[in-house]
């Protein structure tokens, strides 16, 4: 069965939903970063072996040190996620470039980001799932991008991206 294009107005109210879904969600950066300050601050209060207390400590300055860097990278780059998603659906890739060894640190930062995914499905999947099918609709039932901002993954893994980029580990 074909699927009708979408409207213009259909394409329009989506495109507008996707880029407002992405301010609301970096409006949030900042309590996120104060969460974390947080937490890594009641971390390092916690009496420990003093190998773990030293460990967070350090982690706590380091991110006393960089944790802005990380955040404002991180609103960078979650802004420009509506526009990845354009280019990215818009060029294809070989098959013979999607094969390539991957570092440790890059598989150690998929799995954290899988775990972040997890968390947030655990909070909100039948809200993202719902809206989801509803920009789908929009745009004709085509399928999304792999890195459409409405995906999960694509929010942690930017998040862990920025973090390594940023200095902290």
């Amino acid at each position: 069965m074909a699927v009708a294009p979408p409207s213009v107005p259909a394409a329009a109210l989506a495109r507008q939903v996707r880029e407002q879904f992405v301010t609301e969600v970096g409006a949030t950066f900042p309590a996120l970063a104060e969460a974390i300050h947080q937490r890594l601050s009641a971390l390092a209060d916690q009496v420990s072996t003093a190998h773990s207390m030293q460990e967070r400590r350090d982690a706590l300055l380091a991110y006393n040190k960089a944790g802005q860097r990380w955040l404002e990278g991180a609103q960078q780059a979650w802004a420009r996620t509506t526009e990845r998603a354009k280019k990215s659906a818009a060029r294809d890739i070989p098959p013979t470039e999607l094969l390539s060894l991957v570092e440790d640190q890059e598989v150690e930062d998929r799995i954290l980001a899988s775990r972040l995914v997890q968390a947030i499905t655990d909070k909100c999947s039948w809200e993202l799932n719902d809206l989801r099918l509803r920009i789908q609709s929009l745009e004709g039932g085509q399928e999304m991008d792999g890195k459409d901002p409405f995906h999960p993954e694509v929010l942690t893994r930017l998040l862990v991206q920025e973090w390594g980029t940023s200095g902290l580990d």
